[in-house]
């Protein structure tokens, strides 16, 4: 069945082609009431532009996955885009020294909205459209079949319901497959060990993108007594 097509009312289609993830509402002629997650096709002047998902709920009316019109949007497609991004990490990623990092980075890996942070075994889905509600059981099922040892799949932030307040209001985050995650994840990171709280912590839990700042602020501090006055999780 083909995807319902959107057309353009702004000359907006270069952009598009060149990068650009999104396409607001006011981007795109007035389209029939759709569901959260709805793929489309993005025209102009009838040609094909983009394809992506759809949320009625966001100013960001369509946020793209492809440019590819023979791509299409399933289970396949989830599970190419996550081999991807697991590809670039392992090959920058000393295993030695560190177990987590960020699987997947939102528009960046080419999966608008969606952030994977992988924890000693424990992956952390963050969903930022109601778009993507649809397909988080597609998005599970990838997970699993591409990334090893995984444990288990923690879920927070989901914007379909009312989430579950944590400590300090933050919202809980809840078993999506297999193990619970203990109230404390032990991750490695260059070496170091640190203690995270993927449930109700700041963000997924921890600030993962902070590694070669973390590994600068520990050379430097080497013999010396130092302040730290955000730490956080014994980091920064």
């Amino acid at each position: 069945m083909s995807n319902l097509k959107l057309t353009l009312v702004k000359d907006l289609a270069r952009h598009l082609r060149a990068g650009h993830p999104w396409v607001f509402k006011q981007a795109i002629a007035k389209a029939p009431k759709l569901p959260a997650g709805a793929i489309v096709d993005i025209v102009d002047h009838g040609r094909f532009v983009a394809r992506g998902y759809f949320d009625p709920y966001s100013h960001i009316a369509v946020r793209v996955l492809t440019r590819d019109e023979r791509e299409s949007v399933d289970a396949a497609f989830f599970r190419r885009r996550l081999a991807r991004a697991l590809s670039l990490r392992e090959a920058l990623l000393d295993r030695s020294e560190s177990d987590s990092y960020r699987l997947v980075h939102g528009e960046g890996d080419g999966l608008p909205g969606v952030i994977v942070d992988l924890y000693s075994g424990f992956a952390v889905l963050k969903l930022y459209s109601a778009g993507l509600t649809p397909h988080r059981a597609i998005i599970l099922e990838a997970l699993r079949a591409v990334v090893p040892g995984l444990k288990g799949i923690v879920g927070r932030d989901e914007v379909d319901c009312e989430p579950t307040e944590g400590e300090e209001g933050r919202p809980q985050g809840r078993t999506l497959w297999g193990e619970d995650a203990p109230e404390l994840v032990a991750i490695r990171e260059s070496g170091a060990r640190f203690l995270v709280d993927v449930l109700t912590g700041q963000k997924t839990g921890f600030f993962l993108d902070q590694r070669d700042n973390r590994r600068l602020v520990r050379d430097l501090a080497r013999g010396r007594e130092v302040l730290n006055c955000f730490s956080y999780t014994g980091g920064f």
